[in-house]
């Protein structure tokens, strides 16, 4: 066996063992092709390295569309995917009134996760530093209402 013969079986055998590094049942079809090369030039049958590089490309490409899909559905994944709603897990947090809220003005400003939010009421005034309650958000502004003095533990203000 000449050295590119060489070249190409190690290359495959290390790109299939990089499939233990790397999931996602590609790059053991690179290495599987690699080693399939070497197998062509051991036996005579690819003589030129242009030639290796075409034959590696197609039948690697081959191998991807043809196997990857029935190989990823006998060996599935691990995945989880969980539905967040911000808005749904932020209504009844406690936020801090940085410019006054009142039904008269047309918004003021609430401080909530660190960034500052309009907000509005409907039940009266209330002064910047006192502490509101989230009831309902609209597009970008929150509704809020007063909190009594036992209710004002803030998260995150």
């Amino acid at each position: 066996m000449d050295m590119i013969t060489w070249i190409w079986l190690i290359a495959g055998i290390i790109l299939i063992l990089s499939e233990f590094l790397v999931p996602g049942a590609v790059v053991a079809f690179l290495g599987a092709s690699a080693i399939i090369i070497a197998l062509g030039r051991w036996s005579g049958w690819i003589d030129s390295l242009m030639e290796s590089f075409t034959y590696w490309f197609v039948l690697s490409m081959s191998m991807v569309l043809l196997f990857r899909g029935s190989l990823t559905k006998l060996f599935p994944s691990e995945s989880h995917v969980e539905y967040v709603d911000e808005d749904l897990d932020a209504f009844g947090e406690i936020a801090e009134v940085l410019e006054e809220i009142s039904p008269e003005h047309e918004k003021g400003r609430i401080r909530l996760h660190g960034t500052t939010w309009a907000a509005t009421t409907g039940t009266g005034t209330i002064p910047p530093g006192e502490k509101v309650k989230l009831i309902e958000r609209e597009e970008l502004v929150w509704f809020v209402e007063a909190c009594s003095a036992e209710n004002t533990q803030s998260s995150d203000l």
